[in-house]
């Protein structure tokens, strides 16, 4: 039986903006002109239907298509442009108990996003899948999304929230292990496997880093490669690596499949 490679995680994962200039007809160069000039994306994607249609071709022009590829898997891609890794848990879980993925037939692969995202259970719709991510540090989200995120950025400082995402990452660690799937863990932005501030100065005598630490060594075996989507983009990216709103482009996810196929046939892929 073949296996499926199974993605998780947010617009790097999902492969936002790849299909952007296909959907629309026009070049790649041209449709980041217009992005340039059309600075908010919300208006750039509001023709009917744009968005569904973009998001499902974009996933097979995505990095975890072309990784499947090479490593003769077959592909399936639940990530969500914005989705925060306790979104992210959550689907996973879901999924699972949904008998729509089992450890059988699904090897899982969790591009992992920025932690300053959250969750937030939409209570006006409690019979639908409903649970929507909060970008934390974002200025084009909507005016609801703003006032939840300064509330939750007031009640909880860098600490929290490193915890917060460490502590999402070892429980799935955990769940995986328990329910018997093979599960990786790979960063997507660049930087380590936590962007965090805490190997600062200012947190030098926090009494709980070496905890922390121990923690990200603990799942750091379930990282395939630390080099990063974002990181193989460069900054600033080179003419044709980068969409117009700031994800990579087509070229650069398919450099990554490659670093990324080499890194799990060494995990015995």
């Amino acid at each position: 039986m073949t296996k499926i490679l199974t993605f998780y995680g947010c617009s790097n994962t999902a492969g936002s903006e790849l299909a952007d200039h296909i959907v629309l007809g026009i070049t790649f160069a041209e449709c980041n002109k217009i992005k340039k000039d059309v600075t908010n994306f919300q208006i750039f994607y509001n023709k009917d239907n744009f968005k569904t249609s973009v998001s499902n071709l974009g996933k097979t022009m995505a990095y975890g298509a072309t990784t499947s590829s090479m490593l003769n898997l077959q592909y399936k891609n639940f990530a969500f442009g914005g989705e925060s890794l306790e979104a992210s848990l959550l689907k996973i879980l879901y999924h699972h108990n949904a008998k729509i993925i089992t450890p059988v037939s699904n090897i899982i692969v969790l591009g992992i996003t920025t932690q300053f995202r959250s969750l937030l259970f939409d209570t006006s719709r409690l019979s639908e899948f409903q649970a929507d991510s909060i970008v934390l540090n974002a200025n084009h989200v909507g005016e609801a999304s703003k006032e939840i995120s300064k509330h939750f950025l007031l009640a909880n400082n860098q600490l929290n929230i490193d915890w917060f995402f460490l502590r999402n990452l070892l429980f799935l660690k955990s769940w995986s292990l328990e329910h018997g799937y093979t599960i990786f863990l790979q960063p997507t932005f660049k930087g380590n496997l936590l962007q965090s501030t805490f190997n600062g100065l200012e947190y030098s005598n926090f009494s709980y880093l070496p905890l922390f630490k121990s923690i990200i060594d603990e799942i750091q075996h379930l990282v395939p490669t630390h080099e990063t989507l974002m990181g193989v983009m460069g900054w600033p990216p080179a003419e044709g690596r980068m969409c117009g709103y700031g994800h990579p482009s087509k070229i650069v996810h398919d450099e990554y499949a490659v670093i990324l196929a080499d890194a799990l046939r060494k995990k015995g892929l």
